[in-house]
């Protein structure tokens, strides 16, 4: 169920239904609406497939978000990165982190090195993932991937039980209290960041958040307003994450409370 809705609500979704309904007028002989709704759709995919237009939506997921906050990045004693997929590369390569979490593992791990002194250690979360089809932990893959580039000794600890954001910030919060973390940082995907936040606060753990930059931020002037490859995968990307989201909220994995931070005595 939860994929149809990702499906139907999400960017191709909205451009199948609409060309059913635009089909449907025409081979019913109403070519009147049948007009209609193929301007509807060409507007719907001019809008909907520029990088101006992505950037806005995102905007209210990554401007303005209250968080918890340190003086120091020393303050940090515990990095925490959920996984966010791997690829298949292969037999002879086999699984590897796909883009998002390499760029997630490499910020994790360069972290690590400025805080050697301390020894912190990377949480990295994340099971056999509902989406990926893999059969062994990501965590674990994408630990192995990192630890055959170097001959570097890393403290890694990984969760491996669980299968999707909301469950990586439940598993991940236990073992942050088990360890007595005070200022853990939270390394994400930027548009993930708002909702993991207030995943991992329902369960009464606040994140330092160091984001992972999704959006590129030198791309302006009259060619962002143009469709694009760039523009279609950002939109795309945004609108699952306000519908994954909503979801959480219907599902009471959050509530509205917990999308704010609220400062500690």
């Amino acid at each position: 169920m939860r994929d149809i809705i990702l499906y139907l609500l999400g960017l191709p979704g909205i451009f199948f239904v609409l060309f059913l309904i635009a089909s449907f007028y025409l081979f019913t002989k109403k070519y009147s609406k049948a007009k209609t709704v193929s301007v509807i759709t060409l507007v719907t995919v001019l809008l909907l497939t520029n990088v101006a237009t992505g950037k806005f939506l995102a905007s209210f997921l990554v401007q303005g978000v209250d968080h918890k906050s340190i003086k120091s990045l020393s303050q940090a004693d515990m990095i925490v990165m959920p996984t966010q997929g791997v690829d298949f590369n292969g037999s002879v390569t086999g699984w590897t982190p796909n883009s998002d979490s390499f760029k997630s593992a490499t910020i994790s791990y360069f972290l690590q090195a400025k805080l050697a002194d301390r020894k912190v250690p990377v949480l990295m979360c994340g099971g056999k993932m509902e989406e990926s089809g893999v059969e062994q932990p990501e965590s674990k893959i994408i630990k192995n991937y990192f630890a055959s580039q170097t001959t570097q000794i890393r403290k890694t600890l990984t969760e491996d039980i669980s299968k999707n954001l909301y469950e990586q910030a439940w598993q991940c919060s236990s073992m942050l209290k088990r360890y007595n973390a005070k200022n853990p940082i939270l390394v994400i995907n930027e548009l993930k960041m708002f909702r993991t936040l207030a995943l991992f606060r329902a369960r009464g753990v606040e994140m330092v958040p160091f984001p992972v930059f999704a959006i590129q931020k030198d791309r302006s002037g009259f060619s962002q307003y143009l469709p694009s490859v760039e523009g279609l995968m950002l939109t795309k990307a945004v609108i699952r994450e306000y519908i994954e989201l909503g979801l959480d909220l219907i599902n009471q994995n959050i509530t509205i409370k917990d999308l704010s931070y609220k400062k500690e005595n």
